[in-house]
């Protein structure tokens, strides 16, 4: 399972239009790449000494010719340049914070020579935990930013998965695989506990766009550690490199660092290797 390893770093902004000049017909606004920042969610808890990844996506207009972009955790006292990722696509960075209190994660970008307005999301760093703004009345899934991904042709079955725990009690009611060329052979689905005990166990089912679904009395709760996995079958699978090097907190949900495990056996995947991702996710209601 090597891969060459990557370090991936990215982030965003967003500009603004252009000035009509006195006496001219107005000019076409020309504007730059957004950025929406999913990961870690406004207002959640990520603790001192942790990696966090902090992760969203971008997208261009056409007249957008974003040059790069930098990140400041004091409020733009100081900023870090940060990579451009590719045209629509998801981007990462990774931050570990040193103290307790609120902590400002501010974005900005350089397009053709302009300084884009800076955009800041605030988390609380240290102290006890509480759960999370967000609700979760219809579905709510992490936002796993997968930059890069490539696809492993391991002819061996491999069962492969993903660490998560929430933070308020609820229900697993999908799991979602991506696979390449989105094939419809069937999978098996499991949920298991930190122990390796089976929750849920769904065979058979072809993945399409809307997951696999688990039994509907699949109930998951705060401070216990999950894991959802898959069966290869030998076929071919998505595999992000590093992409679990930073806790992911996307409310309701909180991904560990070296979240993606596998298992060689059939069993209960434990294994982690270079921080890697596989393309597999749960879908969470409160």
């Amino acid at each position: 399972m090597s891969r060459p390893a990557r370090v991936l770093v990215a982030a965003l902004i967003v500009v603004g239009g252009a000035v009509g000049l006195p006496g001219a017909a107005a000019a076409e606004p020309s504007y730059g790449p957004s950025v929406q920042l999913f990961t870690p969610t406004a207002g959640s808890h990520v603790e001192v000494g942790v990696p966090l990844q902090i992760s969203g996506t971008s997208e261009y207009s056409e007249a957008s010719h974003w040059d790069w972009a930098e990140i400041s955790f004091d409020g733009g006292e100081t900023w870090d340049y940060v990579d451009k990722p590719g045209p629509a696509s998801n981007w990462q960075y990774f931050y570990t914070p040193t103290a307790e209190g609120d902590l400002g994660i501010t974005t900005r970008g350089h397009d053709d020579g302009r300084t884009g307005l800076p955009r800041t999301t605030v988390v609380h760093v240290g102290g006890p935990s509480t759960a999370s703004p967000a609700r979760c009345a219809i579905e709510c899934r992490p936002f796993v930013a997968d930059v890069y991904p490539t696809v492993d042709a391991d002819p061996s079955p491999v069962e492969l998965g993903l660490v998560f725990q929430v933070d308020r009690p609820g229900t697993i009611t999908h799991v979602e695989v991506t696979r390449p060329g989105r094939p419809l052979t069937p999978v098996r689905v499991r949920l298991w506990n930190s122990t390796g005990g089976v929750l849920a166990d769904v065979t058979d089912v072809p993945v399409n766009g809307y997951g696999v679904p688990l039994p509907q009395n699949t109930r998951v709760v705060p401070g216990e550690r999950y894991v959802v996995s898959y069966s290869t079958e030998g076929l071919p699978y998505r595999s992000t490199e590093w992409q679990f090097s930073g806790e992911v907190v996307s409310n309701p949900f909180r991904l560990p660092v070296s979240a993606g495990v596998y298992s060689y056996d059939g069993g209960f995947p434990t294994e982690s290797w270079h921080h890697s991702s596989y393309g597999i996710v749960p879908v969470f209601t409160d």
